[in-house]
């Protein structure tokens, strides 16, 4: 992977392997894994972390298995129902 984006205000971004990354966003912020897709070119997997208490990181993981911290934040909030139900008007 030769690019992502500055994760926690660093200048470089934080890389590692993909292993290696879940487990260091489990153990220092506790937050787990709620969802991934790939990018457009297929190439890449977005995967979103996010803790009981609203931290998020954000991950790209190459082809390479190398996942690189492309954004963190806080106040995560989960959309229970993003889509009518079938059969409703909305």
């Amino acid at each position: 992977m030769t690019s992502c984006a500055p994760a926690h205000a660093q200048e470089t971004p934080l890389c590692m392997g993909v292993v290696d990354a879940r487990a260091m966003l489990y153990e220092r912020y506790g937050e787990v894994s709620v969802g991934y897709g790939l990018d457009v070119s297929g190439a890449f997997v977005l995967e979103v972390f996010v803790s009981q208490t609203g931290s998020y990181t954000v991950v790209v993981i190459g082809p390479d298995d190398k996942a690189c911290l492309a954004g963190q934040g806080y106040n995560w909030t989960f959309v229970e129902e993003p889509w009518p139900k079938a059969g409703t008007d909305g």
